[in-house]
C-alpha cells in the first residue's frame, strides 16, 4: 500500500476534468458462452434500480446525460447521450456498496448487448487512503472513492455477448489516469462495481446488461 500511495501523491492535484480520459481503451478479457457463476447484482430484486447511481460529467459542468432503468425482461439498461461540450465527455453508473466476495482467482462475467462502443467495467474499494487524504470534493468524497480499477468492455452493435473479465486484468485508475504498476492486490475489499463510457464520441448510447456473475473460487468473507 505504501508503494501505491507514493504513486498517487503526484496525481492528487489533478483537475477533475481528467475523469474524461479514455476509459474505453483498457484491454478487455475474453468472451465465452459459459453462464455459470453466482449472481452478484440481481436486477429482478424489488429495489434493483435503487441500487444504482449515475455519476456523469455534469459534476464538473459537462452536459452528458446517463441513467439506469430496468427493462420488462429485468435487465439493467444504461442509456443517455455523451456530450463533449463544456469539457465534458463521460458518463457512468455505480452500484451501491455491498460485499462482492471477490478473490484473486475470480472472473467477473457479464452478459451485455451494446451499440458497438467501448465501455468499461469499474471496481471500487474502501481503503486506508481516506486517512491519507480526507476529501477530494465538496461532497466529502475521499480518495478511496476516486481510486478505482478498470477493464475494457468492447461491444458489438445489437449482439448479445458473454464477457469474461478476470480480476487480474483490472488496473488501478485515479481521476482518469491509469497507474500501470498498481493492480488489484486485495480483491476481497471490493464493494462496488459500475459501468462507464468516455470514448470521445458525442451522441446517444445504449448498453443492456442481463446479469453480472462471478466465477472462480468460493467467495471470501468481506474485509472489515
Amino acid at each position: 500500500m505504501k508503494n501505491l500511495v507514493n504513486l498517487l501523491v503526484p496525481i492528487i492535484p489533478c483537475c477533475l476534468s481528467a475523469l474524461m480520459a479514455a476509459e474505453g481503451t483498457a484491454p478487455a478479457g475474453g468472451t465465452g458462452s459459459q453462464a455459470s457463476g453466482r449472481i452478484v447484482l440481481d436486477f429482478a430484486a424489488a429495489q434493483a434500480l435503487a441500487q444504482w447511481q449515475a455519476v456523469n460529467d455534469d459534476i464538473m459542468g459537462g452536459e452528458s446525460t446517463g441513467a439506469a432503468s430496468i427493462t420488462p425482461e429485468q435487465h439493467l439498461l444504461f442509456t443517455g447521450k455523451l456530450s463533449l461540450d463544456n469539457n465534458g465527455g463521460f458518463v457512468s453508473l455505480r452500484s451501491k456498496s455491498q460485499p462482492l466476495g471477490l478473490t484473486k482467482d475470480s472472473i467477473i462475467v457479464l452478459r451485455v448487448r451494446g451499440d458497438g462502443r467501448a465501455y468499461t467495467v469499474t471496481l471500487w474499494t474502501k481503503g486506508p487512503l481516506k486517512n491519507y487524504v480526507e476529501s477530494a470534493q465538496k461532497n466529502e468524497t475521499g480518495m478511496e472513492d476516486l481510486l478505482n480499477y478498470r477493464a475494457g468492455l468492447p461491444t458489438k452493435k445489437g449482439e448479445w455477448q458473454d464477457i469474461e473479465l478476470p480480476v487480474s486484468i483490472f488496473k488501478a485508475n485515479l481521476m482518469g489516469q491509469e497507474l500501470p504498476s498498481a493492480g488489484l492486490e486485495k480483491p476481497e475489499t471490493i464493494v462496488s462495481l459500475g459501468l462507464g463510457l468516455s470514448d470521445h464520441q458525442a451522441g446517444p448510447f445504449q448498453l443492456e446488461v442481463a446479469w453480472f456473475k462471478v466465477r472462480g473460487k468460493a467467495p471470501v468473507a468481506p474485509a472489515r
